[in-house]
């Protein structure tokens, strides 16, 4: 379990949580190292006080995932799986509080996670998280201004290319082109605008 993770343990400790579900990819991927976009489909990781970390992933990202996560127990579901059924398999009929991020989670998968664990009690963990993200290590601070100095560049090459006849279309491909070409894994903000 990495640093983040532990840290998240305890926070689950202070607040007297039995579970965490963390769905928001960001999150996922801040905790784990795999970065995900699922659309629509199930993505969780879910931490216990009992039982080691648990990576749910669609079928299609196992091997990204496997390849990615610093969890070793990754579980997939095919998109005709009810992912809520899995996670019930993976705390064995114990119920107890739960946290979720709030304002992640949809009513309709608020419903299917009540019915599947039917907890005591689900508190937000949004905060907690927040919290974690908040305080940066010293290869964050070092990533941070690596892209920093990435986008610096990339808006730089990408302003000369603006011009009369240029078409958005056309632009967001050239940023999205130097982003890549500069060492980006990928833009982490929407560049059509």
């Amino acid at each position: 379990m990495n640093e983040r993770m532990q840290s998240l343990q305890q926070s689950m400790n202070t607040h007297g949580w039995d579970h965490v579900l963390v769905t928001d990819p960001k999150h996922v991927y801040y905790l784990t190292g795999f970065a995900s976009d699922p659309h629509e489909r199930f993505l969780g990781l879910l931490l216990s006080t009992v039982n080691e970390p648990v990576l749910i992933v669609p079928a299609l990202d196992a091997d990204a995932a496997g390849a990615a996560s610093t969890v070793k127990n990754i579980v997939t579901h095919q998109d005709t799986e009810n992912p809520y059924l899995l996670l019930k398999r993976q705390i064995q009929g114990a119920a107890g509080t739960w946290a979720v991020e709030k304002e992640q989670l949809t009513v309709s998968r608020y419903e299917q996670l009540q019915q599947h664990v039917n907890a005591d009690r689900i508190d937000d963990v949004g905060v907690v998280l927040r919290e974690l993200r908040i305080r940066k290590s010293a290869d964050e601070v070092k990533i941070i201004k690596h892209a920093v100095r990435l986008v610096e560049e990339v808006l730089t090459q990408g302003l000369a290319q603006v011009k009369i006849g240029v078409s958005e279309i056309e632009l967001v491909a050239e940023l999205e082109y130097l982003m890549k070409k500069l060492g980006a894994d990928a833009p982490s903000f929407a560049t059509m605008v």
